[in-house]
């Protein structure tokens, strides 16, 4: 695959005019806040447009301008014996990879109906196996929309979606250390809309079905989650009350305090509040969580 340097704004240009093109040739309106099944019935159909186009076998170059940038919401490392491969995952213009520890990078999702990146994973068991979580979770002035997971066993080849497409955005995905089927999701939520499908998500046949492991409520979603690298079983979830405004961008709002940390000890099954020495929920914002390796 050609090397290409990392520009992901206009890809995500691109990908936004192919969707209203695919909304115009549906005769649709454009999704609802709580469902995103008409997203992906418009990408089919930018996907049928795209195969009988007479112009399907142009490739398209970038030329220009070179100074923009985007910011990136995740990455994620997959180590072969002494090689090493670099994921990063764009806010808005897909997932990139590098062989050569970032010296260059080639596009390897951007051909799906969301090119948002919230969250990457790869198997520790299996590193040919990627896990892209779509929707970027800052849920900020600009954030995008998601229509859920994709999964890769070919070493980011192909990409097969998985589901949970009413997420909206998604923060963390955590895999199981030895087997790569058992996989967690943190669901930040849809930012504008109270939705059904914030929490903690979890798999244990590959994302072939989930369980809602933890699930707050509508308006409190998880933005990052942790597993102990001793034992799988346990797990910490940052859950956060959120929702955008139109009129404005608050962070906690008056009644909100149901944020806080949450602790499993039993791969998801029950969640405990964790309060002691912490502040008290209603002031509470965004969480992150991580595990030191060595305690």
């Amino acid at each position: 695959m050609t090397s290409r340097r990392l520009f992901p704004l206009p890809l995500f240009a691109l990908s936004a005019a192919a969707l209203i093109v695919g909304f115009s040739a549906l005769g649709a309106q454009a999704p609802s806040g709580e469902d995103h099944t008409a997203h992906l019935k418009a990408w089919d159909a930018h996907k049928a447009m795209t195969e009988s186009s007479p112009y399907k076998s142009m490739n398209w170059s970038y030329i220009g301008m070179t100074n923009i940038s985007g910011r990136f919401s995740d990455v994620a490392v997959a180590d072969r014996g002494s090689s090493r491969r670099l994921y990063a995952g764009s806010c808005c213009g897909g997932v990139w990879a590098s062989d050569d520890l970032g010296q260059t990078w080639q596009v390897v999702f951007d051909r799906e109906a969301s090119t948002a990146t919230g969250a990457l994973a790869v198997a520790p068991s299996n590193p040919d196996i990627l896990w892209v979580g779509t929707g970027e979770s800052n849920i900020f002035r600009s954030s995008y929309t998601g229509v859920g997971v994709y999964k890769s066993t070919d070493n980011a080849k192909t990409f097969q979606h998985m589901g949970l497409i009413d997420t909206g955005t998604i923060g963390r995905i955590v895999v199981h250390p030895t087997d790569p089927n058992i996989v967690y999701v943190a669901s930040a939520g849809q930012e504008w809309v109270e939705n059904e499908t914030r929490g903690v998500f979890k798999t244990t046949d590959g994302g072939k079905t989930w369980t809602h492991v933890l699930k707050i409520s509508p308006k409190t979603g998880v933005n990052d989650l942790a597993m102990d690298p001793t034992d799988p079983d346990i797990l910490y979830a940052g859950a956060w009350q959120r929702q955008r405004r139109k009129w404005n961008d608050p962070r906690v709002e008056v009644g909100f305090s149901e944020g806080g940390i949450f602790k499993s000890t039993d791969a998801g099954t029950t969640w405990n509040r964790l309060t002691n020495g912490l502040p008290p929920s209603n002031v509470l914002g965004r969480i992150g969580v991580a595990v030191a390796p060595s305690n």
